[in-house]
């Protein structure tokens, strides 16, 4: 089969590609597409877990030489329209420039505008010659590309600005070739302008298979990364989720995504993002939190490790402040008299100005009252209020809304009673009693 799902809840993805490729390939090609915005992809630029160690990973899969590598990046400040000049520009010393292009085409609705790109390569008298956004050779008439220049529709852009890691692509530069694959970030859909930020991931291996070519891509939530591609979810790794397939010949990341431009990795100007900052969470220093019903305690354990110091903490539960301190403490703690709310299953803990919520879990849910009202009544009272359903039957309140609840507590339980079932046994005899009645 040639289409698979596959995710890191096993092998890592890496591991699964390696097992659908012939033994016998030859890699010629690897493409990588992703945004590097995303946290993960912070770290893409690491010397040991990002993209580098990953396309050795990649490359070692199999054999190859004069491997060709693609990478998709996003263009944040790609143009749609052209910048005031004070004098036309000129193709002259413009050889290596990147040149927008906002053309005008006929369609069945009349005329719409559409944003191209090219790389200029030579300009004569009468012809420009260029490559054009897909990476192939194209050529213009100059005299329709001035037309364009004099109507402010074709200029030459200013040095892209893409979010990638420059010191590895420069790294990789200088072992293989590279081709930079930018994505417009601004784009012009039936002539109006859109955003359409860059989220897909992809990569791609081309390989020869004796006679044959073949392109096996991982397409999916998995970015160029260790911890995305090389580790399952049991070695660490994220939680990934890709489709595997494979196709017949060569098959490039602009085929995947047309939108892309074809340009120099040299034209372009390679910044690093910051790296975002990301809240420690202190409440990792607890272990597990137990509610023992029975006894009506609530025990808190803690961890002998956490991911950074802690200082001063609170531990509330809903308008209860149940311990306080500093540091984390090296025995359990023992909160007493403890009373699991119907509204909340959770603690909150406080510490550094964050607010955090804790799982309480419980010992014996079997334990656990149905209705905190129905504690309130003895095993004779309750059978009675299963018995009858008259109001005179039901507990006392001195509101009306409190006694609601018993009601309707009572009304469910009658509907659970079959005629052969003893109604003290459905409230905790043991039977053989002369009180058992059955009904």
């Amino acid at each position: 089969r040639d289409v698979g799902f596959v995710s890191t809840f096993g092998p890592s993805l890496l591991e699964q590609l390696n097992a659908v490729i012939a033994s016998s390939a030859r890699i010629t090609r690897v493409g990588v597409l992703a945004p590097f915005f995303e946290q993960d992809d912070l770290a893409v630029s690491d010397e040991q877990a990002g993209m580098h160690a990953v396309l050795g990973k990649l490359l070692a899969l199999r054999s190859g030489s004069n491997i060709q590598f693609d990478v998709g990046v996003p263009w944040d400040d790609a143009p749609l329209a052209s910048p005031p000049y004070g004098e036309l520009p000129t193709f002259d010393g413009s050889v290596g420039s990147l040149w927008g292009w906002r053309r005008l085409e006929e369609s069945a609705d009349g005329k719409v505008e559409r944003m191209d790109y090219f790389t200029l390569t030579s300009a004569s008298a009468k012809r420009i010659e260029a490559i054009n956004a897909a990476g192939k050779s194209c050529r213009f008439e100059r005299s329709e590309c001035e037309r364009a220049i004099a109507d402010h529709r074709l200029w030459p852009v200013s040095r892209p600005t893409v979010h990638a890691p420059r010191r590895i692509l420069q790294r990789i530069a200088a072992e293989y070739p590279v081709s930079l694959w930018l994505h417009p970030t601004s784009q012009l859909s039936a002539g109006h302008a859109q955003r359409r930020p860059l989220h897909a991931k992809a990569v791609l291996v081309t390989a020869d298979v004796g006679r044959k070519t073949y392109t096996y891509a991982l397409l999916g939530s998995a970015n160029a990364s260790r911890a995305a591609l090389d580790r399952g979810f049991e070695q660490a790794g994220n939680v990934e989720a890709c489709v595997l397939c494979r196709f017949d010949g060569e098959v490039t990341l602009n085929d995947l995504l047309p939108s892309l431009v074809s340009y120099e990795l040299d034209g372009v100007e390679l910044v690093e993002r910051e790296s975002m900052q990301t809240e420690v969470d202190l409440s990792a220093w607890i272990d597990d939190v137990v509610f023992d019903a029975q006894n009506r305690t609530l025990e808190v354990t803690w961890c002998s490790e956490g991911p950074a110091s802690l200082g001063d903490w609170e531990l509330r539960y809903l308008e209860r402040s149940l311990a306080k301190g500093h540091g984390a403490p090296t025995s359990p703690m023992l909160v007493r008299d403890f009373d699991l709310s119907a509204t909340s299953a959770e603690l909150t803990f406080v510490s550094a100005g964050r607010e955090w919520q804790v799982p309480i879990r419980v010992l014996d849910l079997a334990a656990l009252p149905t209705n905190l009202l129905l504690t309130q009544l003895g095993l004779r009272a309750f059978a009675l209020l299963v018995e009858s359903g008259r109001e005179s039957a039901w507990p006392r309140s001195s509101s009306s809304a409190a006694s609601k609840p018993i009601q309707r507590a009572g009304r469910r339980f009658r509907r659970r009673l079959r005629p052969d079932r003893c109604v003290q046994s459905l409230v905790g005899c043991r039977g053989g009693s002369e009180a058992c009645q059955r009904r």
